[in-house]
């Protein structure tokens, strides 16, 4: 009887140990289906030293978008000097609700993120818009062909639109032969009124961001059309550039005598250039500028 009563205790505990290795293994299952599931991708670059540009950042975005992630920022953690995969692949402000790339010996970069469908971070900022690109123009009067040669490179640097002045009564080589005191050239230039008349169409100035003013230098001065060119316009916030060609004289005050006719107050320090300018030149002159 004693033995029957034994194992039937025997019996009993391990009925009940069963019962409790179920009921911690369901609690364990319920807690394991909570977890949101996780979404891994990986992209590898030839060259790492490019992922610190536009184009190559593009192209992990583009990848990981192709692979269903939707919401995610990318965070670098970049190592120098070192060949211990622990120390490179150490991930730096690693986070559930973002991904990190991580270079892994400067080859390897591993992009782990969750999935955006269950993870909602509604702390982080905004990404900011992409901004327009800006609308420049090139504005140019020229004759002999010099200054509008330079206004050419200038546009195709800029990718900016180009508007000739061309006026209403061309110029021609007499005209500007400044041999000759009573040429029609001089007259204007000694005539501060002297307003000539512009033949092209009028331009819409709207939208424009940024705009090149250039003109050859007639006794020292801009030629008048100029003068009759911006007291047509409205330059409101436009950022001017003047620039101008000549075989000697520098811009001078040309710059500052069109800011007063345009009543702009966006105006910025002109540039004189040879006959003989180059891209080179102008590149140089717009590093000066930044």
């Amino acid at each position: 009887m004693k033995r029957l009563w034994k194992m039937l205790c025997a019996v009993f505990c391990i009925v009940v140990m069963l019962c409790a290795l179920v009921a911690c293994g369901k609690e364990k299952d319920d807690k394991k289906s909570d977890e949101p599931e996780k979404k891994a991708a990986t992209y590898t670059m030839p060259d790492v030293t490019g992922m610190f540009y536009e184009d190559a950042m593009l192209k992990i975005r583009e990848e990981l978008q192709s692979a269903g992630f939707t919401d995610f920022e990318v965070h670098i953690a970049w190592y120098w000097g070192t060949s211990d995969p622990k120390a490179a692949a150490h991930i730096s402000g690693s986070d559930p609700h973002t991904g990190t790339v991580i270079v892994d010996n400067g080859q390897k970069v591993s992009i782990i993120l969750s999935a955006p469908e269950l993870y909602q971070d509604n702390d982080r900022e905004p990404e900011e818009e992409e901004k327009e690109p800006e609308k420049v123009l090139v504005v140019v009067f020229s004759v002999t062909g010099h200054t509008k040669n330079v206004a050419q490179m200038i546009a195709e640097i800029e990718d900016a639109d180009l508007y000739e002045i061309i006026p209403a009564e061309p110029y021609t080589d007499e005209d500007i032969d400044y041999k000759n005191n009573n040429c029609r050239a001089l007259k204007e230039q000694y005539d501060a009124s002297a307003r000539p008349a512009i033949g092209s169409e009028k331009i819409d100035l709207s939208g424009y961001t940024k705009i090149y003013i250039g003109y050859p230098i007639w006794a020292g001065s801009e030629p008048r059309i100029m003068d009759t060119f911006v007291e047509s316009y409205d330059f409101g916030s436009i950022t001017v550039i003047p620039f101008c060609t000549s075989g000697s004289s520098g811009i001078g005050t040309t710059g500052s005598n069109l800011e007063k006719l345009a009543g702009s107050v966006s105006w910025e320090t002109g540039k004189r250039f040879p006959a003989t300018a180059t891209k080179p030149d102008i590149l140089a002159w717009f590093e000066s500028m930044k």
